[in-house]
């Protein structure tokens, strides 16, 4: 049976892994140490489920990377996290969290909705959709393992900051209504 989790729990989860995604982010384009990315991915991907980093590369234990590039590290933050949403999906405890680009430091825009859920008794990051930026609209494109779809409405929203762009502002306000 879940534990009942309330939103401080989920959204400190997920501000746990937006720094973790971000440090390995980084080391992904910036390490040229193998052994030092492997670690910071290993971190990351503890609170993923069947989904990998949004940002990963190829890398063998004792292995040195020779296309490091520390420079392009200075364009990674971790994702600004706007809202996180509960409600039930396939009639247990679900919970999405909106967030922006690994390169949106000022919070412009939503890039991602990452699915959590509890498994085994753990929060995990089960999927990731992303906002498809030639739709023309908020449409959805699974980019990586299972998203989750609530049953209906969200039961609790937390907004944390709104985006900058007017048309994602409107989508979460209107999620939270």
């Amino acid at each position: 049976m879940a534990a009942d989790r309330g939103l401080n729990e989920i959204v400190a989860f997920v501000r746990e892994f937006l720094e973790a995604e971000a440090e390995a982010a980084r080391a992904a384009v910036a390490e040229p140490d193998d052994d030092l990315y492997l670690a910071l991915r290993a971190r990351a991907t503890a609170y993923l489920a069947d989904i990998t980093p949004a940002m990963d590369r190829f890398a063998v234990p004792g292995g040195i990377w020779d296309q490091a590039r520390p420079d392009a590290a200075r364009n990674i933050y971790p994702r600004v996290l706007f809202a996180v949403a509960q409600g039930r999906s396939a009639g247990r405890s679900a919970w999405k969290a909106y967030v922006s680009d690994l390169t949106d430091p000022d919070g412009f825009a939503i890039l991602d909705a990452l699915s959590t859920a509890e498994i085994d008794g753990r929060l995990r990051i089960v999927g990731r959709e992303t906002i498809n930026p030639f739709a023309g609209t908020l449409e959805w494109e699974r980019t990586g393992g299972t998203p989750l779809r609530f049953d209906g409405p969200p039961d609790e929203m937390r907004i944390e900051r709104l985006p900058l762009d007017e048309a994602h502002a409107r989508f979460l306000e209107s999620l939270a209504a």
